[in-house]
C-alpha cells in the first residue's frame, strides 16, 4: 500500500515538474531576428562538433520557442527600442531539425540577403543616415532615398547595406528630415553609400565598423 502511494506521489511530482519547464518556454514566429542567428549558430556548432567530414544542413523547424522567466533582470520596457522588448530577445530555443548530408563541410563568414523590412536591419539603416549626417561636413542633411543591398554576416547582428540619400533643404539638426524636400538646381546633390554596421539594438548601441560613400 505504502509503496503503491509513494509511487503515485512521485508521478505527481514528476508531472508538475515537467509541467512547470515547458510552461516556462512560449511560441514565438520563426522569423525573429534572434531566433534565426540562434538556429544558424546551432547547426555552425553541430556541424563543428560532428566528426563526420560532410556537413548537414536544415531542412525545416518545427518548434521555435523562447524562455519566458529568467534570472536576469532586463531594463524596463520604456527604455527598450521601438519593436524590441525583452520577449523577443536572449532566444532560448529548442529545435526540432531535420539534417540531410552534404558535401564536405565548408564554414563561411559570408553576408547573406535579408528582407528589408526586418526591425534590427531598419534599425542599422537609420542609425547610417543619422551617423553619415553627423559625420559629413555638409551643413544641409541628407535623406533616404533607396534600400539595395541588404545583407546580415551569418552567425552575428552585422548588418550591410546599400544605400542611396539625397541632399535635403533642411539643416542636419532640424526635425523631421524624412519630410524634407530634396534641393534643385545647383545645391542638388546624391550620394550612393555602403554601409556596415554592428548591432547591439537590445542595448541600444549600434557602431559604424566601414562606409564607403560616392557622389553620384
Amino acid at each position: 500500500m505504502f509503496l503503491k502511494v509513494s509511487l503515485l506521489l512521485g508521478f505527481i511530482v514528476l508531472g508538475t515538474h515537467v509541467w512547470t519547464i515547458q510552461k516556462e518556454f512560449a511560441d514565438i514566429s520563426k522569423n525573429q531576428d534572434y531566433f534565426v542567428v540562434s538556429v544558424e549558430f546551432a547547426m555552425a556548432v553541430f556541424n563543428d562538433n560532428n566528426m563526420e567530414e560532410n556537413a548537414y544542413r536544415l531542412l525545416e523547424v518545427r518548434r521555435a520557442q523562447q524562455k519566458s522567466y529568467s534570472s536576469c533582470h532586463p531594463p524596463p520596457m520604456c527604455c527598450w527600442p521601438p519593436g524590441l522588448t525583452p520577449d523577443n530577445m536572449f532566444l532560448k530555443a529548442p529545435l526540432l531539425l531535420g539534417l540531410i548530408a552534404l558535401g564536405p563541410h565548408v564554414s563561411s563568414p559570408n553576408f547573406v540577403d535579408i528582407s528589408k523590412s526586418t526591425t534590427s536591419f531598419a534599425m542599422c539603416v537609420e542609425f547610417a543616415v543619422f551617423q553619415f549626417n553627423q559625420d559629413h561636413l555638409d551643413e544641409y542633411a541628407y535623406k533616404l532615398l533607396w534600400v539595395g543591398r541588404s545583407q546580415r554576416k551569418r552567425w552575428t547582428m552585422i548588418f550591410l547595406m546599400d544605400l542611396e540619400m539625397g541632399r535635403t533643404t533642411c539643416k542636419k539638426y532640424d526635425e523631421d528630415i524624412e519630410n524634407c524636400p530634396l534641393q534643385e538646381g545647383s545645391g542638388k546633390k546624391k550620394m550612393d553609400c555602403t554601409f556596415v554596421v554592428d548591432a547591439r539594438p537590445w542595448f541600444s548601441q549600434f557602431t559604424l565598423l566601414n562606409s564607403t560613400c560616392v557622389q553620384k
